[in-house]
């Protein structure tokens, strides 16, 4: 009886792993974006996502202040790299906000939705991602401070086929580095 035991439990060890990595391989990505968060921690700004944290008072050039309280991120129509009226207002405030902060560099993330091939999505998450740096640097701010990169298609905010989710990731994102 010992014997048949450890048989069966050799069979069933290959089993369960072999089960266990199939599952592993379903579960979503996280990416770590360099600056202490991924994607799926880092606020969102309620500006962005058309509601209002008024009374709620974070600290003073916090990351969540910039956050919440200016907002990181403009969005994009789509097939364009034009920025909007809203997303000047919102690019102007965090140039003042970061004028007042100057120990944060930054990283101007790039995004797409998902229609278009991979390479175009690239190069145009890139090309947003290079209209926000230049109105920041428009606004005042030093281009050895700002950085660039393109995720396209790849880290979308909403993981969703249709035009709301479309719309939520044809984005650029400004990520705040360390402090220095």
């Amino acid at each position: 009886m010992m014997r048949q035991d450890k048989k069966i439990f050799s069979m069933i060890g290959p089993v369960a792993l072999l089960m266990l990595s199939a599952c592993a391989s379903e579960l979503p990505r996280v990416y770590t974006d360099g600056y202490g968060y991924t994607e799926k921690e880092r606020p969102i700004a309620p500006a962005a996502r058309g509601l209002s944290q008024q009374g709620v008072n974070y600290p003073q050039g916090s990351v969540d202040d910039f956050v919440i309280n200016v907002g990181d991120r403009v969005f994009f129509d789509y097939d364009d790299t034009r920025l909007s009226m809203e997303a000047k207002q919102i690019l102007s405030r965090q140039a003042e906000w970061l004028k007042k902060q100057p120990y944060y560099n930054i990283k101007i993330e790039g995004h797409t939705d998902a229609r278009g091939s991979k390479n175009y999505n690239y190069a145009l998450g890139q090309k947003r991602a290079d209209v926000v740096r230049r109105y920041l640097m428009s606004r005042g701010l030093e281009d050895r401070k700002i950085s660039t990169i393109t995720y396209g298609e790849d880290r979308p905010a909403i993981r969703r086929s249709d035009d709301a989710a479309w719309a939520e990731n044809r984005r650029a994102v400004t990520v705040l580095g360390q402090k220095k």
